[in-house]
Formats: structure tokens, sequence, C-alpha cells
């Protein structure tokens, strides 16, 4: 589920940097970068999908197969 795999990337990138750079890269407060580690609920908007952009990450919406 994307939360979980949202909330494993920030507690990884909370290892490498402080999540007051990481709330820089997304255009959010600290405690969003928080709220996401622990697999909170989130708002997806060009902010975000940027911000994991210059993480590293892209993400990308398939259409599943029936």
């Amino acid at each position: 589920m994307i939360f979980d795999e949202i909330a494993a990337l920030m507690e990884e990138q909370m290892k490498k940097e402080s999540a007051a750079n990481i709330a820089r890269k997304l255009n959010r407060e600290r405690k969003a970068v928080y709220n996401l580690s622990y697999g909170c609920g989130f708002r997806c908007d060009l902010d975000f999908v940027l911000g994991l952009h210059k993480l590293g990450y892209d993400l990308k919406l398939v259409r599943r197969h029936a």
C-alpha cells in the first residue's frame, strides 16, 4: 500500500537528512514529514510529486490488468 511505502521512504530519508530539509523539498511543514513517516495520509499535489523527484523518486500510476 502506498502509505506504507511512503512511510518507509520517509524513515530511510530521515536517516540521511533532517526532517526540516525534507520538508523544504516537499514544500511542507516539518510535522508533515513526521506524519508521513507514521503512515498518515498525504496530499498528493505538484509540490509533493516534485519533492519526491528531488529525493530521487517518481510516482507512477499503473493500470492493473483485469
